[in-house]
């Protein structure tokens, strides 16, 4: 429906708008990963955390592996 798509897409902008000021601090500070790297990154964790919430019959351990993999 498109109340999830739009809720997902939020989500999705959330985090991307959570990235930008890191990414923008390591851009004047010139890093190699900035302005560009971190919102995707953040964008690309989301999409993975908000796939694993969506699948049915998820357990809080199955949950835990994928964050567990994301932060490694």
């Amino acid at each position: 429906s498109w109340q999830v798509v739009v809720s997902d897409l939020l989500h999705l902008g959330f985090a991307y708008l959570l990235a930008l000021p890191i990414g923008w601090n390591r851009e004047l500070e010139d890093h190699s990963a900035g302005i560009r790297t971190f919102p995707i990154v953040a964008v690309a964790a989301c999409g993975f955390v908000m796939i694993a919430a969506a699948i049915p019959g998820v357990t809080a351990d199955s949950y835990s592996r994928v964050l567990q993999g994301l932060i490694t």
